[in-house]
């Protein structure tokens, strides 16, 4: 666990919620390095590793996404990958739980754009093919497909990260817990 780059003008306070953290020990500077030179992606770099190797990494981004942190280095990613890894989760996740079993049971309604992509995600991880998708969303072939690849993309991002991508229905715990190496993704 680090902590965020206080103001120049303030004293850092650790933060101990996170006993065992890999990062325990190690430069806070590692973790917020400043400015974009090759001494920053190399800062990136050897923090990430550390990350790597992290018994408490999940719980340490979990806190920087709940929190909204905005720098450094958090569970392994970076400001721009947690931003990414957001969106992941709003893509593959966004959709109302109720909606899709809905759907699953048969209604036909409309979808909103919003939650078009997690409504297919979570259907085709059922096993619907992309015309029943269609069918049953009055939504357009070449929109459904659309949605299916940005979710697909969102998914092997999070699989990359070391996230389960499942659907909330099908999963036995929530979408930050380690990953199941071996599953293939419908």
């Amino acid at each position: 666990m680090t902590v965020s780059r206080p103001p120049r003008d303030r004293v850092p306070v650790l933060d101990v919620a996170f006993p065992g953290a890999a990062c325990i020990g190690h430069e806070p500077e590692l973790f917020f390095p400043l400015g974009n030179s090759e001494r920053w992606d190399r800062s990136i770099e050897q923090a990430k590793r550390i990350c790597g190797g992290c018994p408490i990494r999940v719980d340490c981004l979990r806190h920087a996404i709940d929190h909204s942190e905005a720098d450094g280095v958090w569970g392994g990613l970076t400001p721009a990958e947690r931003r990414r890894f957001r969106r992941a989760l709003r893509t593959l996740y966004g959709a109302d739980d109720a909606l899709v079993r809905r759907l699953l049971t048969g209604e036909r309604l409309l979808v909103p754009p919003e939650h078009l992509g997690s409504v297919v995600w979570q259907l085709a991880w059922h096993g619907w093919r992309i015309e029943r998708i269609c069918l049953a969303t009055a939504v357009p072939r070449p929109r459904v497909r659309r949605s299916l690849t940005a979710a697909q993309a969102a998914a092997d991002f999070l699989r990359a990260a070391g996230i389960d991508p499942r659907p909330r229905a099908t999963r036995v715990t929530d979408p930050i817990a380690p990953a199941h190496h071996g599953q293939q993704v419908a």
